[in-house]
Order: structure tokens, then C-alpha cells, then sequence
């Protein structure tokens, strides 16, 4: 095996720098050839998949990606045709029950139901193989769509395009907030008839999955709270741990206050989330259109107040906000945007021009739901902030404006 060069990628660092990243899908990936030697861990893997597309592999790509996430490779076969196989990570060393499979078998769920209900461009599942009973290494493959990630993309897109991508998306999110799903509020998984069910929700680790379905917006809230409190990104020492505990304590007072005052059943309403919205998620035309809303592996139902939002690539508010974000020496550490901050602004404000003609109850509740989200968001993001002091300055600075 060897690996694939990279491509330098525009974004921008907390302080309005210019960055230079990597293409997602070449940053240090193996590639394998046909006639190279093949991990015996993956030879079945590559036969049945060879007998599912009728069709033999000519070579790979793994792509690497962040623990706690269903890897992914890349394979391109002899006539010519490309694939991705969605495969369950073999260090898991889980069983049919465990939550990390779970959500593996819920995405093919959740996405086939998609297929069936909207017309958001998501994959199809040409091969499915759900059971680790049936198959050691469990898998989804799909055929390689159209279009250039939104991270591979975006930085060479002019202000038309990426204004184009904004409604693109818009259009997505209007048409998942208009979806009807069961109403309360966790993971999804098969109801037996072709709908969905809502179970507890599965995070992207053991200790942050809940152990049980929640019926109001105030108690996914207080869960949020109570998983953040509990994490070591915000301390391992006793002084730590009660700095943020006092931040959190009186963060979770104001938005339980703030969740109180909103009494219109749409804002409460469970709608479908596309969560987290990564910067790899989404595929993009040659005119900023989505092609493909890929990695639904961490779907959610929640309240619209929470899950209507704007979309991430160029969000600046919250834990999003640069003037408030952890800075670290380390290059591969630091966060970074998509967009710079005046561009941000503009293309809020040309999502709320296309919304709130499209969809005013949509643009309503997206506008309602700026304070509460903007808190939420240092709940459900996992920057390091020991002792919770990025979020006190946040706090301190944007709190008393909400």
C-alpha cells in the first residue's frame, strides 16, 4: 500500500488567517492496487463485494477518519465503475446490541426512508450487510456520486456560488423540517413497517449516549448539561471540575429560563436532523447545488428550536465564534472556517432572504431559536475548554445581549 498526495485546501483560523488544509478524502490514505498484498482481515470483504456489483476491484482507498466514526474506502473497479464502502470499524469489537452498531444498522434505515419520503439527494445502498451473526465486517456500499465536497470546495467558489449553495441547502433543511416523524425526541431506528421509530440517543462514544427518549425540549436540555459536566474536555482536577461546574450551572439556569418563554408548538415540534453537519457531508455541483447529503450516521430527532439552524459551513455563532475559540499551538488542533466572518454575514442574510419567502414559519423559528442554540451549540460541539473558560467569556460578553 502507499499513500496519496495531497491538495492544499483555503480556510481560515480564529484570528482571520489564511490556512491551507488538505483534501479530505487524500489526507494521508493508503491506496492499494490490484496484485499488491491485501490484509487478510479484508479479502472476503473485497470477494463479496466483487459478487454484489458483478464486477472485479481494481484498487482502494482508505480513508482515514476521526475515532468513533464508521470508516470508509474508496474502491475503483476494472470497467471503470467507483464505489464507497461505509464499513463498521473492526476496532469496535462490538456486539449486534452495542450502540455503535446500532447506529450503523439505524443509517441504512434512516437513509432508505429518506429515499422513499423526500427527494434529498442521499445514497443508495446497493449491498447491505447488517448482522456481525452474518458478516464479520458489516457494510453499506453505494456507488461514488456526483459532485466535490463541500470542504474540498467552497474556498474556490466566488460569493454567487457559495449564495447558491446557501439556498441549495436551505432547500434540504426546509424539506426535513416539513417531514413527519414520530415526536419525541433520540435516534431513530426501524419501526417494522417501513417508518421510524425513536430510541435513545447515540452519541459518537459510549458515555455520551442517553438511556432513554426524552418527551420535552427541557429534558434534552438538562441531559446536554448533564453529559458536558461529566466530560473531561472541560477539566480533570478538582479546581477545574468546579469552575465548570459553576459556568454550566448558570448557563443551564438561563436556558432553561430561556426554553420556558417558548410556548408555540412548532418551535417544540421533533423534527429530523441532520447531525453533526460536517464539513465532508455534503457533495456540491459545478453551481453550488447539493448533490449528495452524505454521513447520516449521527442523525437525531430534536425540537426545531434546537435543529433548525444555518448551516455550519458558515456559522459564526456560539462555540462557533472565533473571538471565543481555544487556540492551540498545535496546527492539526485548531479550528478553522469555511468562510471568512464578512462572508458569513452575507450569506446569513441571503438565507433569511430565501427562507423567509419560501417558508415563514421555517424563518420564524430559525430566528426565534438564535439565543437558545447559540448556548446549546457549547453543549453539543467538543472543543477543549478546561474549567470551561472560553464559555465563561462567552458568557460574560454575548449572554447579557441574548
Amino acid at each position: 500500500m502507499s499513500n496519496v498526495p495531497s491538495r492544499s485546501i483555503v480556510t481560515w483560523d480564529a484570528d482571520g488567517n489564511q490556512l491551507l488544509g488538505n483534501s479530505l478524502l487524500d489526507e494521508q490514505n493508503e491506496k492499494w492496487k490490484a496484485g499488491e498484498d491485501l490484509p487478510i482481515r479484508l479479502r472476503q470483504l473485497f470477494k463479496d463485494i466483487e459478487e454484489a456489483v458483478s464486477g472485479a476491484i481494481d484498487g482502494a482507498a482508505f480513508v482515514r477518519r476521526t475515532p468513533g466514526r464508521n470508516s470508509i474506502t474508496l474502491l475503483e473497479l476494472t470497467d471503470g465503475r467507483t464505489f464507497f464502502i461505509r464499513q463498521f470499524h473492526e476496532d469496535f469489537n462490538a456486539s449486534d446490541n452495542h450502540p455503535y452498531f446500532r447506529r450503523f444498522q439505524n443509517e441504512a434505515n434512516v437513509v432508505n426512508w429518506l429515499r422513499q419520503k423526500t427527494r434529498i439527494p442521499v445514497p443508495e445502498f446497493i449491498d447491505v450487510r447488517r448482522t456481525l451473526v452474518e458478516h464479520p465486517l458489516p457494510y453499506l456500499l453505494t456507488p461514488k456520486l456526483n459532485g466535490k465536497s463541500l470542504y474540498d470546495a467552497v474556498s474556490g467558489l466566488d460569493m454567487a456560488t457559495k449564495k447558491n449553495l446557501a439556498v441549495s441547502c436551505a432547500k434540504v433543511n426546509i424539506e426535513l423540517f416539513r417531514l413527519e416523524v414520530p415526536q419525541q425526541i433520540g435516534s431513530t431506528a426501524s419501526d417494522g413497517s417501513g417508518g421510524l421509530s425513536v430510541i435513545p440517543m447515540i452519541g459518537w462514544k459510549p458515555e455520551l449516549c442517553a438511556d432513554r427518549v426524552f418527551d420535552s425540549l427541557e429534558e434534552y436540555i438538562i441531559f446536554l448539561f448533564s453529559l458536558r459536566r461529566q466530560t473531561s474536555i472541560v477539566g480533570t482536577d478538582d479546581a477545574e471540575k468546579e469552575r465548570a461546574r459553576q459556568t454550566l450551572n448558570e448557563l443551564e439556569a438561563f436556558v432553561l429560563r430561556h426554553a420556558r418563554t417558548l410556548d408555540d408548538p412548532a418551535m417544540r415540534r421533533c423534527i429530523l436532523s441532520h447531525d453533526p453537519e460536517g464539513v465532508d457531508d455534503l457533495l456540491l455541483g459545478a453551481h453550488g447545488d447539493v448533490t449528495a447529503v452524505l454521513d447520516w450516521e449521527f442523525h437525531a430527532i430534536k425540537p426545531a428550536i434546537l435543529a433548525v439552524r444555518y448551516p455550519p459551513w458558515f456559522d459564526y455563532s456560539g462555540s462557533f465564534d472565533p473571538r471565543y475559540a481555544w487556540k492551540p499551538q498545535e496546527e492539526h488542533l485548531k479550528m478553522f472556517w469555511l468562510v471568512t466572518a464578512d462572508e458569513s454575514r452575507e450569506l446569513v442574510k441571503h438565507y433569511d432572504e430565501f427562507v423567509k419567502n419560501q417558508d415563514p414559519e421555517y424563518y420564524s423559528i430559525l430566528k426565534a431559536g438564535i439565543s437558545i442554540r447559540a448556548a446549546v451549540s457549547w453543549l453539543e460541539t467538543s472543543p477543549i475548554d478546561v474549567g470551561c473558560v472560553f464559555l465563561r467569556a462567552w458568557m460574560d460578553a454575548e449572554v447579557p445581549k441574548l
